[in-house]
């Protein structure tokens, strides 16, 4: 059995397979990797050698290789997207690829709300600041 994999995956914590003189020899890691042999120790459909080959196009083009037959699957970190979905069978996702966003709590709003911006320190020094300039004021004008 043939699995393509990206050569250029987006995190080595994702997959990372490297390729020694010794084909049969591959050092496979990643979350993607131990996901697909845990799944192939539990189900044991695989009796055939399993065989890693790194791809280095594009993830449009890897799909594309396993819907013209030369790999059987792919293991990574691939998107499932309308066009690929068209053409090949995808697995549940197994990782949330949402978006997400991290907003503070909302306050209840208060009457001194508008000094909330600002320190003390800040507030007390644009005080002094406002006093100089219209002391400055004063006296040009007397």
């Amino acid at each position: 059995m043939i699995i393509g994999v990206p050569g250029r995956p987006f995190s080595d914590k994702f997959l990372k397979v490297e390729s020694t003189n010794n084909s049969d020899n591959q050092k496979r890691s990643g979350f993607c990797i131990r996901v697909f042999d845990e799944v192939q120790s539990i189900v044991n459909i695989f009796d055939k050698l399993i065989h890693y080959v790194e791809y280095n196009g594009s993830y449009d083009d890897l799909v594309d290789c396993v819907a013209s037959k030369n790999f059987d699957a792919v293991v990574g970190d691939v998107t499932i997207i309308a066009d690929r979905w068209d053409r090949l069978e995808f697995t549940v996702p197994f990782i949330e690829s949402g978006l997400s966003v991290v907003v503070p709590v909302k306050q209840t709003p208060k009457a001194w709300m508008f000094l909330m911006p600002f320190t003390v320190e800040m507030w007390g020094a644009t005080g002094v600041i406002l006093m100089y300039t219209m002391f400055i004021v004063w006296f040009l004008e007397h």
